[in-house]
């Protein structure tokens, strides 16, 4: 009854503050033919600026019509007998009267398409438009690389992130991937940008999204056309880092009349050798590690995409990602105990491993799409079904300086499913363009650690150190939100979105239960003010929810060796941020953006660790709230048409303090910058060929009770095209002096922990793409929300 009650206030509130948007204008005209005749039952089109109605209207029996709407940019058409015989560009700021409009002759005119040519970045009430079919650097490269030269996304750590966002979800076409880490970035390298119209980037998202994480979205919206047939494309990765490495793909389209079959399978084999350490420094004694090791990864993943269209209004489809994955470890960590001031060494450790990783993992999507009427109103409805389970086996052993040796060997599982379904409905009305849904999502994870210590060649089980771990968590969310035009030149956006979460974490071995209920809002507003073509200012705000991943609750020890592990906490709750962002864009070359957010309860690990003891034990902990002041700028630089250069510059400030003295230093704060610059230099008349330079530097900065050294990177690349631009080639030397190292320290309140980080970075690339086929088909990659998978 309570939560009955929320919602009927939430949407009685909702519906009553849009009928306060208002502002209307009105467009009459007279629709007469070659001989000034009156054309009766002719009907009247507006649509906006994504060729999608929003208001029609017949004319009578003197071809006289008239349509009131809100204020903005449509193209007007007039339709007869299905045919469209007037089209034009109208920018509605006051009544207009367009007096006698003369349709074309029917036989010359079958459709007519007005369309002015993109700005190359363009400001939307909620979210930055990079428009790639306007950009020189982007043409014939693949998804990541256009990515990379999309303003506020930064590739720079190995993975895709919004400068000033801890997270960051990427959608196809509206509809969130189901996907993570290499296999995200392997789907995506698999499209080109030939089929690429625009990457929309969400820093702040609205009410229709999941609240879950201090995230930003990256939408990439695919080219349409109705043109009917076969494509592909398949290309060849090679990649030297201190192994090397292959990545092939294939892709392969067909777009009939009603069925429409996207089909996509890559693969990767690569060796890496990454490098780590870790120091701690108490008052009298000083200790050190070292870790390094080789990986092998091995990994297919695959992708169909099925459209049927039952006729004009509904839509259905089926949608499957699949990857098999295997990572084969094999290191050694060395540990060195000294004592101070001389750093005199007291003992050592040998701690050589073996470990082995695999995983499966599947998902499964149905939709239905409803076209409610031709105004633009339609309905969606999705069941979705994530399912993924892991495998590891670790074998490891560990000699100290007093000759004593143990070894162990543990074996742990995880199974994690997913199932959710929701429903979607878009409404545009004169008074305003509402959006409003509901989900359902349930997820259940069950996973066990067991733990042998091998004496004599014998494996014996220890249940101090296994452990079964079972968790359950149901999320219901029901959102709302309202577009409109309230003023010439401004727009609002208002959203609020209500979720209500239950948690069960049962531990089998500890016998231990943990509940835990939230209810809670998430509003979110956005007002846009265009005053000219030059300039554009916006102000967003949102509230966002970060839950623990699933690893982070349970209460497994993952040992690195017989004294150091990390441990889940079942103890966790989730962290709450609210983000607010004031933008401004100038002539779609200048971009600044100064946003500021407030961290409640915000998590991570804390290390910690005993002077006279040699356990090392990291543990993720709510335990800080923390206040951030940043500015983002980026420019876009082209002083001759064969130069082209993206810069941007982001800084900020922070204010952490801990509720958790007695573990950590009570206050933390610090600044941080980041500098990037993006070049192409295009070598010939028939934008065949192209020379990249990149580099991008990282200065200290601190973060939450972190301080991070500095990063940097320099790429040098060349980009050659063939056959028409369907055959090419790419060549990239990254991280040429391999600085992108991450170097870290913690303060605590009787010593500091210091870690560094090289994930072997520095690599060369060749990479070889063929297209073939009708390259103007429309592609099917419709793409279903299920955000719960960056949790796993």
């Amino acid at each position: 009854m309570k939560m009955t009650l929320k919602i009927s206030i939430l949407f009685t509130g909702l519906f009553l503050c849009n009928f306060l948007f208002s502002q209307q204008f009105q467009i009459t005209g007279k629709i007469v033919d070659e001989k000034n005749h009156p054309i009766e039952f002719a009907e009247i089109l507006l649509l906006n600026q994504d060729s999608v109605a929003v208001k029609s209207e017949l004319s009578n029996a003197a071809g006289i019509f008239s349509i009131r709407t809100a204020n903005s940019n449509y193209i007007l058409q007039v339709k007869h007998l299905k045919d469209i015989i007037y089209s034009r560009n109208v920018n509605l700021e006051s009544n207009i009267n367009l007096g006698n409009i003369k349709a074309g002759n029917v036989k010359e005119i079958k459709e007519v398409v007005i369309q002015g040519k993109k700005k190359l970045i363009e400001r939307k009430v909620d979210r930055l438009i990079f428009n790639v079919e306007n950009s020189i650097i982007s043409q014939g490269v693949n998804g990541i690389e256009v990515l990379q030269n999309t303003p506020k996304i930064d590739l720079s750590r190995g993975g895709i992130q919004l400068i000033g966002k801890s997270s960051v979800g990427i959608m196809v076409n509206g509809r969130l991937l189901n996907l993570t880490g290499a296999d995200m970035e392997n789907y995506i390298k698999s499209m080109r940008s030939d089929n690429i119209a625009r990457i929309e980037v969400i820093t702040n998202p609205p009410a229709k999204y999941d609240a879950e994480g201090n995230s930003g979205l990256i939408n990439i919206v695919l080219k349409k056309n109705a043109n009917l047939g076969w494509k592909g494309n398949t290309s060849l990765s090679y990649t030297q880092r201190s192994y090397a490495g292959i990545a092939p793909s294939a892709n392969l389209y067909y777009t009939g009349k009603k069925l429409s079959v996207a089909f996509s399978l890559s693969g990767n084999a690569e060796a890496k050798s990454p490098t780590s350490g870790r120091e701690i420094e108490f008052s009298s004694t000083y200790r050190k590690s070292s870790e390094q090791k080789k990986e092998n990864y091995t990994g297919v993943n695959s992708n169909m995409n099925i459209n049927y269209s039952i006729n004009e209004k509904n839509d259905i489809g089926l949608i499957y990602n699949g990857s098999f994955i295997k990572n084969d470890q094999k290191g050694n960590i060395m540990n060195y105990f000294m004592s101070k001031p001389l750093n005199q060494l007291d003992s050592l450790q040998h701690s050589p491993y073996k470990n082995v990783t695999k995983y499966n993992y599947h998902s499964l999507s149905t939709y239905y799409d409803l076209k409610l009427d031709t105004l633009g109103k339609k309905m969606s409805v999705y069941f979705n079904y994530l399912g993924k389970n892991n495998r590891s086996d670790r074998d490891f052993s560990t000699t100290t300086s007093s000759s004593l040796n143990n070894a162990a060997l543990y074996g742990s599982k995880a199974d994690y499913s997913i199932y959710s379904g929701n429903a979607d409905f878009t409404l545009p009305y004169e008074f305003a363009d509402i959006e409003a849904g509901v989900k359902y999502t349930s997820i259940t994870n069950n996973s066990d650690i067991s733990y042998f210590n091998v004496i004599n060649g014998a494996s014996i089980f220890n249940p101090s150190k296994s452990n079964e771990f079972n968790y359950k968590e149901n999320i219901f969310a029901l959102y709302f939100s309202a577009t409109k035009e309230i003023a010439e030149k401004w727009e609002v956006q208002i959203g609020l979105r209500y979720e209500n979460a239950s948690t069960r974490g049962y531990s089998k071995t500890l016998n231990q239960t943990q509940h835990n209920k939230f209810d809670n809002f998430f509003p979110s507003v956005f007002v846009t003010y265009t005053p000219n073509k030059n300039n554009s200012f916006s102000i967003a705000y949102s509230k966002r929810i970060d839950r623990p991943g699933f690893y982070e609750v349970n209460p497994f020890r993952i040992y690195t060796d017989f004294y150091s592990y990390d441990s889940g906490n079942p103890n966790l709750i989730p962290s709450y941020t609210h983000n607010i962002e004031l933008s401004y864009l100038y002539k779609n070359n200048l971009s600044v953006t100064l946003y500021g957010s407030r961290l409640a309860q915000g998590k991570d690990y804390i290390t910690t660790v005993s002077d006279n003891s040699n356990a090392t034990i990291s543990q993720p902990m709510n335990f800080y709230n923390q206040n951030t002041l940043g500015l983002d700028i980026s420019y876009t630089y082209k002083p001759y048409k064969w130069f082209n250069s993206y810069n941007s510059l982001s800084g900020y400030y922070n204010d952490s303090k801990s509720y958790m003295e007695q573990l950590t230093i009570p206050s933390f704060s610090g600044y941080g910058a980041f500098v990037s610059t993006k070049n192409t230099f295009t070598l010939n008349d028939k934008k065949t060929s192209f020379l990249v330079l990149n580099f991008f530097q990282n200065l200290p900065t601190k973060e939450g009770f972190v301080k991070s050294f500095n990063r940097a990177s320099l790429d040098l690349g060349l980009r050659l095209m063939f056959l028409d631009k369907s055959l090419q080639v790419n060549a990239l030397i990254s991280d040429i002096f391999a600085q992108n190292r991450n170097k870290n320290t913690e303060y605590y309140p009787t010593y500091n922990y210091f870690s560094t980080i090289y994930n072997d970075m520095r690599s060369f690339n060749l990479s070889i793409s063929y297209s073939f086929g009708n390259k103007k088909i429309k592609t099917t990659n419709k793409k279903i929300e299920n955000l719960e998978q960056s949790r796993l």
